[in-house]
């Protein structure tokens, strides 16, 4: 569907978009990432044929995009631009009927039949045919936004290029307008080019990304090949996690704080923030804890400042004991704390509960354990050598909780 050649353009002498070359495919969905001056705009202006090439070519349908006229190309694509103003004050549905312009024919250019029935479909694709008689400016911005999306979709293009589409969006809006995008792809064989600031939206619903730089193009990627950690930071300069989800191969991205940013060892006392307040034992710290837990109203992985235990009545009813970078606690009905200083992958903390696990049922001797096992992490620092934590796990919940069963715990 397009297919661009060694496109190379900007300014004057001034070239911001330098050699980049792509396809993009009839139903295909593609996201263009990069930093702020990158060339993300000037190279969506190349492709539209809002300015032309100093070299190479933007071929679309196997003609180049500036040999087409303008009533033309408008019925093959249509562009969703960053900011729309108006001069004058039209209707949603006035400004909705004027993606209908290039198909409509004589002097006067009046809609019929056909056309109210596409823009009125328009209108409900992008929710908002309930302001179709109220003017475009007394909208908010993001319904303006969800406006000119309608418009485009009126011009019921082959191809649907949008930038930076959701900038105006709340939460809500940002997921009605690329779930629209996304099943048009995908019912109707759209092709839709769009820039994304928001890194997460482009991975959770493009088939592709084309990640710039400086001007230059890194090759066509699937989301899962392009978001990488290191990628990322190479190219934003900035410093990030990539996270996997359970339910998708597309990895979701958080920007890490400079405090949050910690290469050294940093060491929690875990031991001195343990209380025992009347039949409770807590832990309170400042930054979260990142917990794997086996309880069974349990929903994996989660984040807390603050654990609570129950306990008996006696003065010293629970054992806290410090191993290396390791703090283990036992409560009543041998409920077990481990407690490490130092970040975890997902893999090393179920390592660490399969351990604490075994020990704790070994040292039991045949008792089961009323208790439930928690596993946290301070996720600062490095991860410490998974197969020393083991063995200093199993020796010291083996330690406590023989020392919680003799002193009735």
């Amino acid at each position: 569907m397009i297919v661009v050649n060694s496109l190379t353009g900007g300014y004057g002498e001034r070239l911001i978009v330098k050699d980049v070359s792509f396809t993009a495919e009839k139903g295909e969905f593609l996201g263009i990432l990069g930093p702020n001056g990158s060339g993300k705009t000037t190279l969506m202006k190349l492709l539209t044929g809002m300015m032309a090439p100093a070299k190479g070519n933007v071929l679309l349908c196997g003609r180049p995009v500036g040999a087409y006229k303008p009533r033309e190309l408008a019925k093959i694509m249509a562009v969703l631009p960053q900011h729309t103003e108006q001069a004058f004050t039209f209707t949603v549905k006035e400004t909705v009927s004027f993606g209908r312009y290039p198909f409509q024919k004589g002097l006067f250019r009046q809609t019929n039949q056909k056309d109210e029935e596409i823009v009125q479909d328009a209108m409900e694709m992008a929710g908002i045919a309930q302001y179709a008689h109220h003017p475009v400016q007394h909208l908010s911005g993001g319904e303006r936004q969800r406006v000119y999306l309608a418009q485009a979709l009126a011009q019921q293009p082959d191809v649907l290029c949008l930038d930076e589409p959701t900038t105006f969006l709340d939460l809500k809006y940002q997921k009605d307008l690329l779930d629209i995008v996304k099943r048009l792809t995908r019912e109707k064989g759209l092709t839709a080019v769009s820039i994304f600031h928001d890194l997460n939206a482009a991975s959770q619903y493009c088939d592709y990304l084309l990640m710039m730089k400086e001007g230059c193009a890194y090759p066509k990627q699937t989301p899962e090949q392009a978001l990488t950690k290191q990628k990322i930071e190479d190219i934003y300069g900035t410093s990030v996690s990539a996270f996997h989800q359970e339910t998708s191969p597309k990895p979701l991205i958080a920007i890490v704080p400079e405090d949050g940013n910690e290469k050294g060892p940093r060491s929690v006392p875990f031991s001195s923030l343990i209380n025992k307040r009347g039949n409770t034992v807590t832990l309170h710290t400042d930054r979260p804890l990142r917990l794997l837990s086996t309880a069974a109203d349990g929903t994996g992985f989660s984040w807390s400042r603050r654990l609570v235990s129950a306990c008996g009545g006696k003065e010293n009813d629970y054992v806290c004991r410090t191993f290396d970078s390791v703090c283990i606690a036992v409560t009543a009905h041998h409920s077990l704390w481990v407690l490490v200083s130092g970040s975890l992958s997902d893999q090393a903390f179920a390592r660490l509960l399969m351990a604490a696990s075994e020990a704790r049922t070994q040292a039991l001797f045949g008792k089961q354990a009323k208790g439930d096992i928690v596993i946290a992490a301070s996720q600062t620092g490095h991860e410490p050598d998974i197969s020393h934590a083991e063995q200093i796990i199993r020796r010291g919940v083996k330690q406590c909780v023989k020392a919680a069963e003799e002193g009735g715990i």
